[in-house]
């Protein structure tokens, strides 16, 4: 029953889905009491990365099979190539997004009458802006980053959910908050960044039971969503105790928090950071076999390089494993008997730049020469 309401869930959404992966105890790429297998983070994402490689044409334009004209198949992608060394590739699918998409006012929509084909992107309308945001910056393109951070302050009231502004919308969720402080983070805005946590604190602080699950989303008033469309759960509480649950919800601002405590050395957001992921490792371990887990698993690694808990680590692998299993013959993530070509790139992209965060954070301590963390003979599949 909760395999069929999540994929009616995805369906409305319009977002991916995947197999769950059973690994009938073993793991082909997962060592017992071990590391991962050293490298096959970094070679994993260096495949998909690959893969886009061959399918970007001279201008930028996304020439794989199913690819649409639409910001939802574009905006992850310059992130993913640069992060993977495709700097020329990066820059062409840049300067296709500034002609495509980036309207006059700074906004990114597939027309100016569409944000996105996409119900989930449309759901959290300035997403796809953060993503293209921060890229831009890191690829030092300027004539994008002015414009687009000039569009994305004008959400910095209230952080809110659902777009465009003049919509009037002041909902607000710890996912959009943990996105708007990364961008603030990136932009050197820390009056910002620290207001974005406080949004997500607060909304952490008014948990009735986390036992039971964790409510995202609050009201412009600061008050706490917990009544909503029994098809929309998905977006606005994870449960602690189901199978197939939006681990990233929770994931994306334990990341963030811990990036602002890098930032500000406040040990509030550490203490914040290390609190949602203690929760989410009690969370049903179902997760451990569903690919939405991927910005937790980077929350994790992050982590680690502070504790250096020998347990955390082996939940990072979990993590880092299934995805690497999730991955198709071509590069790409998630199944194409499952999912559409929107989720497919979309996710492939995500997850390529995860990896190569994961294979980084997961051995900043390490010490090579340590027998401890010398991998092991890997469990053989039955």
């Amino acid at each position: 029953m909760a395999r069929f309401l999540l994929a009616s869930l995805c369906l409305i959404l319009g977002i991916g889905v995947c197999r769950s992966l059973e690994f009938n105890g073993h793991n082909p790429y997962f060592f017992e009491d071990s590391v991962f297998l050293w490298n096959v983070t970094l070679e994993s994402s260096e495949q998909a990365v690959e893969f886009f490689q061959q399918h970007i044409s001279v201008y930028g334009e996304l020439t794989a099979p199913g690819a649409e004209r639409d910001i939802c198949f574009y905006y992850k992608l310059p992130m993913a190539l640069f992060t993977g060394g495709a700097w020329r590739e990066a820059n062409a699918v840049m300067d296709f997004i500034k002609l495509n998409f980036l309207q006059e006012d700074g906004d990114l929509r597939t027309s100016p009458e569409l944000k996105t084909s996409s119900f989930a992107l449309n759901e959290y309308y300035p997403y796809t802006n953060g993503w293209v945001l921060i890229a831009a910056l890191r690829m030092e393109r300027f004539d994008i980053v002015r414009p687009m951070y000039a569009y994305m302050k004008k959400y910095f009231d209230g952080f809110p959910t659902n777009g465009p502004t003049e919509d009037g919308n002041t909902n607000t969720d710890m996912f959009s908050a943990a996105h708007f402080g990364l961008v603030s983070l990136y932009m050197n805005d820390m009056k910002t960044a620290k207001k974005a946590a406080q949004t997500i604190l607060k909304i952490l602080r008014k948990q009735p039971d986390l036992d039971d699950g964790m409510y995202l989303r609050m009201t412009g008033d600061g008050q706490l969503i917990t009544e909503f469309d029994a098809g929309m759960a998905g977006f606005y509480v994870v449960n602690k105790t189901a199978e197939y649950q939006l681990h990233f919800m929770e994931g994306y601002p334990a990341l963030f928090l811990i990036r602002l405590y890098e930032a500000t050395n406040n040990d509030c957001y550490m203490d914040a950071a290390k609190a949602i992921i203690s929760w989410a490792r009690e969370c049903n371990s179902q997760m451990y076999q569903f690919h939405y887990t991927h910005k937790l698993g980077v929350a994790m690694s992050l982590l680690y390089r502070y504790t250096e808990d020998r347990d955390l680590l082996l939940d990072i692998d979990r993590v880092a494993a299934l995805l690497k299993i999730s991955q198709n013959a071509d590069g790409t993530y998630l199944s194409y008997d499952d999912n559409s070509y929107a989720d497919i790139y979309d996710q492939s992209a995500e997850i390529a730049v995860w990896m190569r965060a994961m294979d980084a954070n997961d051995y900043y301590k390490i010490d090579i020469n340590d027998e401890a963390t010398k991998p092991v003979t890997p469990l053989t599949p039955p």
